[in-house]
C-alpha cells in the first residue's frame, strides 16, 4: 500500500461513479499521517518523540476532526435536519479497520461503514 495519486481516484469506483453520481455525494479521500507526503512534523517526523502520535488512535482522531472540519466547510446541519451531510466511510485491508472502528469509536460522526 501506498499513496495514491489524486488522479487515480478513489480504490472503489462504484463509490464515486455511482453512489456519489447517483446521491450527489462529496468523495474524500484524505491521506493519513506519516503516508505518502503527509509528515506532520517534516523532516523530523520520523524521530522516536514524532512517532508517538503514528498509532491507530491518532488516526481515527484526525479521521473524526476532518470529517468535522468538511462538514463545517459545507454548511452541513445537524443529524435528523434537511441540510445533513451523511458521512460513510470505506476502505480495505487496513484502511478497512479504520473505517469500522470509524463507526463504532465515533458514532455520532460517522453513519456507516463499509470494510
Amino acid at each position: 500500500e501506498g499513496a495514491v495519486p489524486p488522479e487515480v481516484g478513489i480504490f472503489y469506483p462504484w463509490v464515486s461513479e455511482v453512489l456519489a453520481k447517483n446521491y450527489k455525494a462529496l468523495v474524500l479521500e484524505p491521506e493519513h499521517r506519516f503516508y505518502g507526503e503527509s509528515l506532520p512534523y517534516g523532516n523530523r517526523s520520523f524521530t522516536p518523540e514524532s512517532l508517538t502520535v503514528l498509532n491507530s488512535q491518532q488516526a481515527l482522531a484526525d479521521a473524526a476532526h476532518f470529517i468535522r472540519a468538511q462538514q463545517q466547510r459545507w454548511n452541513c446541519t445537524a443529524r435528523g435536519t434537511e441540510g445533513y451531510c451523511p458521512v460513510l466511510t470505506i476502505g480495505g485491508s487496513y484502511p478497512g479497520f479504520l473505517s469500522a472502528m470509524m463507526r463504532l469509536r465515533y458514532p455520532a460522526v460517522v453513519d456507516m461503514a463499509y470494510a
